[in-house]
């Protein structure tokens, strides 16, 4: 099975820029609901403004822990049709490190499929 979620989020703006958070509430819940359905986190998807990258902060606070896990990040915050191409595509090592993953792998590896539910 698969499910997408979009988990509670509050935005913030510091002198930094702008980011969105889960608090740990939203945590909570979002692995609760993981349990019960069976299922695991293997894949965050976020968008920034401008080019698509893995910030520092991206980097510190994902919401992905488990080795082998995605993050994709989307450029200009999302406002042009998905490709995967366009994005920044990173996978988490076993040491806890974000590798950048190759275009062509991610092109391999993920692919959206348009919901054909009536």
């Amino acid at each position: 099975m698969l499910t997408v979620t979009a988990p509670r989020q509050r935005a913030v703006k510091s002198g930094q820029g702008v980011c969105v958070v889960l608090d740990g509430d939203a945590l909570h819940g979002l692995n609760v609901s993981l349990h019960k359905a069976g299922e695991r986190l293997f894949a965050q998807v976020h968008s920034h403004p401008g080019r698509a990258y893995h910030s520092p902060m991206d980097d510190q606070y994902a919401v992905v822990t488990a080795a082998g896990g995605l993050s994709i990040v989307v450029p200009d915050f999302a406002v042009r049709p998905f490709s995967v191409g366009d994005c920044a595509i990173y996978r988490l090592t076993r040491s806890g490190k974000w590798t950048v993953m190759p275009k062509r792998r991610a092109e391999a590896l993920i692919y959206v499929v348009k919901d054909q539910t009536p």
